[in-house]
């Protein structure tokens, strides 16, 4: 067994090249916000979403068409992606943005457990409301979700969010990350308020999925197969969840690939290894 290191989060894996630390800095500004009507291409060649259809959304969530994508990569720079396979999933919603303090603070009100707090973490901690959570575990996570009628993404809806159906690397296309994302080179004292990098965004109009914090999913982690599948959940069970994205402590872009993986275990978990300041969340929910 190997043990890897990303930003204090302990992580089970074959390969320990998928790990980052946070560096000491500064906090990145807001800057103005495109609409989601308003995101097209950034890279040649890259295509626009198709039309959006499928139900309605609330306003913090973007509606996600049903279709069909590669999910995974060829590319072994994205960690654990392989082989491709085919994904065709149901129309669904997804958050705009990662829960930040100030909406977790609500569910913290009326009964969900307080985040841990501590150095790079956001709970606490002053001018940090309109910054994502952090320092949250798989199940606190979940159980804000579900305070709404939401739910955790599965790893599939995650990704296809991310990346559309053109197989791009990153949320934004194939340019390679600059400054598009909050990360070490951008902000290396810790998270950015949500929707500070609007170059971080999918076709879908979904803001920061490559940086700021990596986020759960629903899914127990498992070895892909490359047999098509439908609306799929992951394993029945296992030791691990599945994390998905980049995050502000990222250095290279092997570690914001939007087919890029990431898992913790439940031991570390159960171990009080939630303090994390690179991991947080966003929810999924169903269109009516």
């Amino acid at each position: 067994m190997r043990w890897c290191w990303m930003g204090g989060l302990a992580l089970v894996a074959t390969g320990c090249g998928a790990g980052s630390l946070p560096y000491p800095g500064r906090d990145a500004g807001v800057v103005d916000v495109p609409s989601v009507s308003d995101v097209g291409t950034v890279d040649a060649g890259i295509v626009d979403a198709p039309p959006v259809d499928g139900g309605t959304c609330p306003p913090d969530m973007a509606l996600i068409p049903a279709g069909s994508f590669s999910m995974g990569d060829t590319d072994t720079l994205s960690f654990g992606a392989q082989p491709p396979h085919m994904v065709t999933l149901s129309a669904f919603c997804m958050d705009l943005t990662e829960v930040t303090v100030a909406a977790y603070r609500t569910c913290s009100a009326t009964g969900c457990t307080d985040p841990s707090v501590g150095h790079w973490l956001n709970w606490g901690a002053t001018d940090r409301e309109n910054h994502p959570i952090n320092g949250v575990d798989w199940n606190q996570s979940r159980a804000y979700c579900q305070s709404l009628g939401r739910d955790l993404p599965t790893e599939a809806q995650w990704e296809y969010a991310a990346r559309g159906t053109d197989g791009r690397i990153y949320p934004w296309g194939n340019a390679p990350p600059v400054s598009q994302l909050c990360w070490n080179s951008t902000s290396p004292g810790g998270t950015c308020p949500v929707r500070a990098h609007p170059e971080d965004i999918s076709p879908f109009g979904v803001f920061n999925m490559a940086g700021n914090v990596a986020e759960w999913t629903s899914d127990w982690y498992g070895d892909y197969t490359s047999s098509d599948a439908s609306d799929p959940t992951g394993p029945a069970s296992g030791p691990s969840r599945v994390m998905r994205g980049g995050n502000w402590g990222a250095t290279t872009g092997d570690l914001v690939r939007a087919a890029g993986r990431r898992y913790l275990t439940l031991a570390l978990q159960m171990a009080g290894k939630n303090s994390d300041s690179n991991l947080g969340f966003r929810c999924a929910g169903v269109p009516h």
